[in-house]
């Protein structure tokens, strides 16, 4: 599969919501114990929010409906967000008014250099064909010393992801999807220009837990068992097994001119 062909599969996909599988992202999980386990990556990412996105122009890419743009539209002074699917470009417009929101890729952005103080992404570079050209467009259009802002991406060798994406897909995971392996994607991000301010690991177990949650009623068990594995997960960041964690997240400065 070509990059082109890839890309292509990609829109369709997220246009039609027919993925690998047929089960609905997120039904593996207890809906409560999984926002709990979420609320220790969110509070994190929104201190950068607060941190970064004050009075800012701010581009979204892969922005999808614009589901996460109500955690920071106050704080922006601007928001733009890009997505390949025309579908959910449709939903962002509709529900956000004041916003704009443009059908594009992010190898080839549609904006001016220097057009941005923060480009925040969730969730997408894992998806793109060309993760270098897009690193370079991204550094592109920065401004001088703006702020790559990456809130969450996938890892490769996390095993209970393993085991998700290979028995049970859901319909907005693809073919081409390629998730990183943290030393390398920090790596590519060093070579492409980018200085690291922070860098971030979630969840080594601790995702499996609102899987196994949703067929008790405990849920308060659940929730101890959950923060104090994110306690001791905090501890292994600092050894070798932190490349098996599942999500990454970081803060970098681009806008170099290279």
């Amino acid at each position: 599969m070509n990059n082109i062909e890839r890309k292509k599969i990609e829109q369709e996909i997220y246009d039609q919501k027919t993925g690998l599988g047929k089960i609905e992202w997120g039904a593996w999980w207890d809906p409560e114990l999984y926002s709990y386990l979420e609320g220790f990556r969110k509070k994190i990412i929104q201190q950068w929010y607060d941190q970064y996105l004050k009075n800012k122009d701010c581009l979204v890419l892969g922005c999808g409906n614009g589901e996460d743009i109500k955690d920071f539209e106050k704080l922006s002074s601007k928001i733009v967000g890009i997505d390949i699917s025309s579908r959910l470009i449709k939903e962002a417009t509709k529900k956000f008014k004041r916003h704009y929101f443009i059908l594009g890729d992010a190898e080839n952005l549609p904006f001016k250099n220097k057009s941005f103080d923060i480009v925040l992404c969730k969730s997408i570079l894992h998806h793109l064909p060309n993760l270098e050209k897009a690193l370079n467009e991204i550094n592109r259009i920065l401004k001088k010393n703006g702020i790559l802002l990456i809130a969450y991406e996938p890892c490769l060798l996390n095993p209970p992801a393993i085991i998700g994406r290979k028995f049970f897909p859901s319909n907005i995971h693809t073919p081409g999807e390629r998730p990183f392996i943290p030393y390398i994607f920090r790596k590519k991000l060093k070579k492409q220009g980018y200085s690291e301010i922070y860098f971030e690991y979630f969840y080594f177990w601790s995702n499996i837990l609102p899987i196994i949650g949703k067929y008790y009623r405990f849920k308060d068990f659940f929730k101890v068992f959950i923060k104090t594995s994110i306690i001791l997960e905090k501890l292994l960041k600092f050894t070798p097994l932190r490349e098996f964690y599942w999500i990454i997240a970081g803060v970098y400065i681009g806008g170099k001119d290279l």
